[in-house]
Order: C-alpha cells, then sequence, then structure tokens
C-alpha cells in the first residue's frame, strides 16, 4: 500500500492479514524487556519501532477494526475564480466517479455540492468520465490502481497534495486532454501522516 504509485500494491488479503501481524507485534513491542532496550536509546532499534508504529497507524486509518476496507469521501473541488486550473470546467460539465468500474456520483463541475461526496472503500480502483452538457462528448480518464484513494494522494501529475485538515487532503491531477487540473477533497476516515513523513519498506 505504501509503493502505491511505484511498487506493487498490496491485495486485500495480505493487508489484512499485515494488520493482524502488526498488532502482535505492537503489543510485543510494548512489552516491559523490549521498552528496556528502546530505553537504551539504540538508534537501529528505535527506527526500527517508529516505523512498524507508523505501519499499524496507516493500516490502522485503512482498515476497520474486523479487518476490512474503510470508506473514505472524494469530491470536486470548489473552482476558483480566474483560475487557469479550471478551464476544463468550460467544456467538460459532467464528472462522474467511479469505483471499481461502477458510478458512484456525478458532479456538476461548475456547482460541485460539498455535501454530497462520494463514498468509496480504500482498497477500490477509482476513475473518472468527463462528459459535456448534454452528453454528447464523453472523456475516460485512466482507472487507478487498487488502493485507489492512495493512488490520488500520491498522484504527481498536478501540485503537490494539501493537508487541509487532520482526515482532509486536497489534490490535483493533470491527465492528457484536460485543459488545467482536476482538483478532488478526499476525507480518510482517520488522520494520514505527511507525505515526507510515511515511513520506508524494511
Amino acid at each position: 500500500v505504501c509503493d502505491s504509485v511505484d511498487g506493487a500494491t498490496l491485495d486485500l488479503k495480505s493487508a489484512e492479514q499485515l494488520l493482524r501481524d502488526l498488532e502482535l507485534i505492537t503489543k510485543d513491542l510494548k512489552s516491559e524487556s523490549l521498552l528496556v532496550i528502546q530505553a537504551k536509546e539504540n538508534p537501529s532499534w528505535q527506527s526500527f519501532t517508529n516505523r512498524v508504529f507508523a505501519y499499524f497507524g496507516i493500516a490502522g486509518v485503512l482498515l476497520n477494526d474486523s479487518y476490512k476496507p474503510r470508506n473514505c469521501l472524494i469530491n470536486l473541488a470548489q473552482p476558483l475564480e480566474n483560475k487557469p486550473r479550471d478551464k476544463w470546467r468550460d467544456q467538460w460539465r459532467r464528472l462522474s466517479l467511479l469505483a471499481d468500474g461502477e458510478e458512484v456520483r456525478r458532479i456538476n463541475t461548475p456547482y460541485p455540492n460539498p455535501e454530497e461526496p462520494a463514498a468509496v472503500r480504500v482498497d477500490q480502483r477509482v476513475s473518472f468520465v468527463l462528459a459535456t452538457q448534454q452528453g454528447e462528448l464523453k472523456k475516460d480518464l485512466p482507472l487507478s490502481r487498487a488502493w485507489g484513494a492512495l493512488a490520488l494522494l500520491f498522484d504527481r501529475t498536478g501540485s503537490p497534495p494539501k493537508r487541509i485538515n487532520k482526515k482532509q487532503w486536497e489534490v490535483e491531477l493533470k491527465r492528457e486532454g484536460v485543459d488545467g487540473a482536476i482538483p478532488l477533497i478526499i476525507d480518510f476516515p482517520d488522520e494520514l501522516p505527511d507525505l515526507t513523513d510515511w515511513p520506508k519498506p524494511f
């Protein structure tokens, strides 16, 4: 999951098992005998334990107490006055958000309703279809990889993602044939670390 851009994505069964394993490991790391090691300020050990706790925290955001994927909310951000990134809205008046190929929400691009985000499981693939006012022209945007919400968060085509609050992020997608960038608001079920602070693989 943490390698959602450059490497193979984690399948759901493996993610469930990972969270179970991390629960046991973190319990062990909090035991008195291992806390003694931490107290000795062993840098290598502290680095290892910090990464374990970070992975456990991320896994807990993505999966619930039953080890099943949680939902996040995705919506189109409001247009900004006279901003070049919003030029595409002049032609494309409808944006459909799809999860695993099924339409979840159809959004009016000039006036997106902030009260009607699309609920998407965090493990689902996400894609979009742009359409003109009457639907005579349509444009399919590429399907994301698995764990689509994270793939969007780590999308590097537009401006860097911005954290709005503990749970919300704004991301920009630039796609071929789209004049400007598509700004999305992603509301995760809990707080994720800053992108520069994600743990590296062991």
